[in-house]
């Protein structure tokens, strides 16, 4: 059960409700999502959040596969185990492979068939690690997706990271997934793919 309890449609203040439905109308799926609904308790906070999250998304330089690839290990790094299941499905429709999210999922260097997946993931994990970027890490990042790229993925993940934040201090439940679903039901091996270890 989640620490946290947002407020119901009938519970709103009337800048809770306003933002919630500008948040929901936006929203692909229709509904406040994870870390949204605990933000919505400060709405102006999640209305910042969602200017600042659809910029990311939208008209972004930086390719979904890679993306979705910084998402997977900043949700590693921090075992937010709900952005894990919920970024499984995108990654594997953008192309990130089977072998390369089960080697995120255990904490093992991937074996790369792409070079710039393989140097996001290097990127990503000596931030992470290391708290700096190598240059020669960063020059080939800057040579696969330019300055506006690379800044897009330093933002991409530091989004993430307030998100997995939120989902673990709080202990936010999912909610059901279509996406999470299809994939269960489609290759049933698949199923653990999709469940994060501690």
């Amino acid at each position: 059960m989640s620490r946290l309890k947002p407020p119901e449609l009938h519970e709103m203040t009337p800048e809770q409700r306003r933002v919630h439905d500008k948040v929901v109308g936006q929203a692909e799926r229709g509904a406040l999502v994870g870390p949204f609904r605990a933000a919505l308790l400060r709405p102006e906070i999640l209305d910042k959040w969602d200017d600042l999250a659809r910029a990311v998304r939208i008209g972004a330089t930086l390719p979904l596969r890679l993306r979705e690839l910084a998402i997977l290990v900043t949700a590693r790094h921090w075992g937010a185990k709900i952005e894990w299941l919920e970024h499984v499905p995108p990654a594997l429709k953008q192309g990130i492979s089977e072998e390369v999210i089960r080697a995120i999922r255990e904490r093992r260097a991937p074996d790369f068939s792409k070079d710039d997946e393989r140097d996001v993931f290097a990127f990503c994990t000596e931030l992470y690690r290391d708290h700096k970027v190598s240059q020669s890490t960063y020059d080939r990042v800057l040579g696969h997706l330019g300055q506006v790229g690379i800044m897009e993925l330093t933002m991409v993940m530091g989004l993430y990271g307030i998100v997995s934040f939120t989902l673990i201090a709080h202990e936010l439940q999912p909610l059901k997934s279509r996406a999470v679903d299809a994939v269960a039901a489609s290759n049933p091996g698949l199923e653990e793919l999709l469940r994060l270890p501690d």
